[in-house]
């Protein structure tokens, strides 16, 4: 079977961490149980090394990864995130009618945002880096229909259907790519 990722690589962030590009991408591996793709090493120096430094536990039955490691691609704050999400999202866009109808709850302690709490964190939890890739996607929607708003979708359809993924491109393409996909 075969696994198509995409990651990006911040130079600058794997310097402050001290990992080479082929550590980090080891550890993404490792982290997402993607042991079946290969990667060439000089296997006992270079994972002496990561254990010496607290990213790996070489054990007799295997490899595994310290909370280090783990803590490098788990997403934090997801409170934080997550109020970032709902913060952005337009609360209501006009109706034909001349009134309005609502895109999400008001309250961030409403039912609905529990929901939504619950879809957001399952979401960004599978992917690192998710989070700024679902922002950039909903700054670039809004963008996009900022003339049409009665056209925006609710916030729940917005999450089940990936929308973000529809816009994430305008973004992307504008911005200064000083990053490598691997």
């Amino acid at each position: 079977m075969n696994h198509l990722f995409k990651t990006v690589i911040d130079f600058n962030s794997l310097i402050n961490l001290g990992l080479t590009p082929n550590e980090y991408i080891y550890l993404y591996l490792k982290y997402h149980k993607l042991t079946q793709i290969e990667v060439e090493w000089d296997y006992i120096k270079d994972f002496e090394d990561l254990e010496k430094r607290g990213w790996i536990n070489i054990l007799p039955d295997g490899i595994a990864l310290r909370p280090r490691a783990i803590n490098l691609f788990e997403e934090s704050n997801i409170d934080i995130k997550f109020y970032e999400f709902w913060g952005t999202y337009p609360l209501k866009v006009p109706n034909d009618n001349g009134g309005y109808r609502p895109l999400r709850a008001k309250e961030i302690t409403a039912s609905q945002a529990v929901k939504i709490k619950k879809i957001y964190t399952s979401l960004i939890k599978k992917e690192p880096g998710l989070h700024d890739k679902v922002i950039s996607g909903l700054k670039s929607y809004i963008k996009t229909y900022r003339n049409k708003m009665a056209f925006l979708v609710n916030i729940e359809k917005f999450l089940d259907e990936k929308m973000w993924e529809l816009y994430e491109e305008d973004v992307n393409s504008s911005e200064d790519k000083f990053s490598i996909n691997v």
